[in-house]
């Protein structure tokens, strides 16, 4: 299962169907998720459609932010930086609620969370474009080359 994730074509040039693989690795992940899910209704005593709804956006949330957020620590695994993004996230959370907003407010704050790492991430992509094709240009424009396309 790990081989697929890594390197699928190798995988695939050994003879070992990449997609039964793939399905193993889904069963195995739902058959963990359904038995959590039990032993939480079996914890608690009752059982409600909307108990699990938060739990993917802690995920995603958690993803976004540490991987946004660590990204050019190349020693930080990415294990290590999603746990440190779901701590960020959880306070951010607290910090809202010990202002006194309301619970209903979580998700127009998770929101803006996110699309201020998101963008965050995504500014920082585009300045090192402009930062290599400067580079570049200026590179070029010393060697007396002029570019024309523009």
């Amino acid at each position: 299962l790990k081989g697929v994730g890594d390197n699928s074509q190798m995988i695939k040039s050994l003879g070992i169907n990449i997609g039964s693989i793939k399905i193993l690795g889904l069963m195995i992940s739902n058959g963990l998720i359904a038995l959590s899910g039990s032993l939480m209704a079996q914890f608690l005593g009752f059982s409600d459609v909307n108990m699990g709804i938060g739990t993917l956006v802690l995920g995603i949330a958690s993803i976004i932010i540490g991987i946004t957020l660590f990204k050019k620590f190349t020693f930080i695994k990415d294990t290590t930086a999603i746990i440190v993004g779901s701590f960020i996230y959880q306070f951010t959370i607290y910090f809202a609620m010990s202002l006194g907003m309301l619970s209903t407010d979580l998700k127009l704050i998770t929101a803006i969370v996110i699309i201020a790492f998101l963008a965050t991430g995504n500014l920082n992509i585009s300045l090192k474009k402009n930062k290599c094709k400067a580079s570049t240009k200026n590179k070029s424009e010393k060697r007396g080359v002029v570019d024309v396309t523009n």
